[in-house]
């Protein structure tokens, strides 16, 4: 699970996270997660734009991981629906390596801040209490925590207890 605060820019095929082809993306006027093949699975991107939203995506690695997804905009638990092809991808995602704001795409022209990845799904409860403060860097599950105010000029810390430091690139 992700969970972050947006502001998307507009344009299409840009990528708010990236687990490796697995993402949240924008195309074909929807936004949600795509598993490489821009079988987007989501929401219109049309009321996300210019605005800060605050977003939750639980990821599912393995087949048919639509069934499993959800995409929480602002707390609000969305209904998703296919923007583009159905993936027929069979594909496990999950290989440690993840993007915020890049990857195979970039987020030009957006904003993302606060973002936390988190082992396991998050509760309602849970999810719009982030909406209004930010993790302390110590929860269970947490596995990283990054608010983008202590950043070197290539070190993107990581402020939970795990210490998982990224490379940023702008």
């Amino acid at each position: 699970t992700v969970s972050f605060w947006m502001k998307w820019g507009g344009g299409e095929q840009r990528v708010a996270f990236d687990f490796n082809y697995y993402n949240l993306y924008f195309y074909n006027g929807g936004f949600g997660f795509n598993t490489g093949s821009s079988d987007v699975y989501g929401i219109s991107s049309a009321p996300l734009l210019n605005q800060w939203h605050h977003v939750t995506a639980v990821f599912y690695s393995g087949v048919n991981s639509h069934s499993y997804e959800k995409l929480y905009i602002d707390g609000v638990e969305q209904s998703l629906s296919h923007f583009n092809s159905v993936s027929n991808s069979t594909t496990n995602f999950n290989n440690g390596n993840f993007y915020i704001a890049g990857g195979f795409k970039s987020f030009e022209g957006g904003k993302i801040d606060e973002f936390s990845i988190w082992n396991g799904q998050l509760s309602v409860a849970e999810i719009q209490s982030l909406m209004n403060c930010s993790p302390s860097g110590d929860e269970p599950n947490l596995v990283g925590y990054y608010d983008f105010e202590n950043m070197s000029s290539s070190v993107c810390y990581d402020q939970s207890v795990n210490q998982n430091h990224g490379t940023y690139d702008n």
